[in-house]
């Protein structure tokens, strides 16, 4: 992240997404992303407290959907590949790759 030429933090976002009866606006905002070998690395930070690879796996998890819907944004957004995806567990400490 430290050599990325473009970075961007609190990335707001709107898309449209199918759902079984027509479609829905969806918006977010993105904590951090940033390009590195022209693809995107998507980085969401969390205040969960979890203890344990177990949980920290289970937590992570969790929040899958909605890291997907981040990737698929910034992809419809932008044009670029999301290389990677992960979550920053703050009271732990802990990088988690999706």
């Amino acid at each position: 992240m430290r050599d990325a030429k473009i970075i961007k933090r609190e990335q707001p976002f709107t898309i449209k997404k199918s759902v079984p009866d027509g479609e829905r606006i969806v918006q977010g905002i993105i904590d951090c992303c940033f390009i590195e070998d022209d693809s995107w690395v998507l980085l969401d930070f969390k205040t969960d407290s979890v203890y344990g690879k177990a949980r920290i796996k289970e937590k992570a998890e969790y929040y899958r959907n909605q890291l997907e819907l981040y990737k698929e944004a910034l992809i419809i957004n932008t044009g670029l590949f999301v290389k990677e995806t992960y979550i920053y567990f703050l009271a732990e400490g802990t990088l988690y790759r999706l």
